[in-house]
């Protein structure tokens, strides 16, 4: 493995350990504001069935002893008190349930992301075509992160594509440059420029090409609207 190589599968490497410990962080934190409105929710039901009757009405109920509808007053409130809670506790599991499923989702989401970025930085030809055909299939699965996978194919044939060298005045040797792109390379340009995998892209992400050799690329219904392609040859 090359220099240049050992440089992008550490980057992407990087980036995958970026991206799991931001998922990591956001889960902590909603955890933990999770269990403590829960805590709070339940300080203020025990402090409501508690005292709430004195507090809406101090003073029908104050003095000593017991008072006439006194005991009625407070058990009917508590009663409704605790049936609120009931169902408030039930809208919150569900909530807590729904909240989890999210997590759940986006933490599978995140490991396939991660196992992508692994393999592409591997140094074995298919190893690379099967994370490039991955990340595709996250794009379908989770259209949210197609604009994060799509800038992972772009910095990816942006390394492994060749580049023109400067044109040198004779006696130079001429460069000699692939008739046409590498197998994972190709790849990785047809998902980018697919249609259906630009429909869930940001508008503002555009394909960068600049200045790569590119000649032979099979590019057929390739989407490459607003693309970069300032000193590309896809001739």
């Amino acid at each position: 493995m090359g220099m240049r190589e050992r440089w992008t599968k550490r980057r992407l490497v990087a980036w995958a350990r970026g991206l799991v410990a931001s998922q990591k962080t956001r889960r902590r934190l909603l955890l933990a504001v999770g269990w403590t409105l829960v805590a709070a929710v339940a300080v203020g039901a025990v402090l409501l069935v508690w005292r709430g009757p004195w507090w809406l009405d101090a003073d029908h109920l104050k003095g000593k002893g017991p008072m006439p509808g006194q005991a009625a007053l407070a058990t009917g409130f508590r009663t409704a008190v605790v049936q609120l809670l009931a169902v408030l506790g039930a809208g919150i599991a569900l909530l807590f349930t729904a909240s989890t499923y999210r997590l759940t989702r986006r933490g599978q989401v995140t490991d396939r992301f991660v196992k992508a970025l692994e393999r592409l930085g591997s140094d074995q030809m298919y190893v690379r075509i099967g994370g490039v055909i991955a990340l595709e299939q996250i794009v379908q699965d989770a259209p949210d992160q197609a604009t994060h996978a799509t800038q992972v194919l772009n910095a990816f044939i942006r390394e492994r594509a060749p580049r023109p060298a400067p044109k040198l005045p004779p006696p130079s040797i001429p460069q000699r440059l692939p008739p046409e792109p590498a197998a994972d390379v190709q790849q990785a340009l047809t998902t980018l420029t697919r249609p259906q995998n630009r429909h869930h892209v940001d508008p503002d992400q555009h394909p960068d090409l600049t200045a790569l050799h590119l000649t032979g690329a099979q590019l057929g219904g390739a989407d490459l609207t607003h693309a970069q392609l300032n000193g590309a040859d896809l001739t």
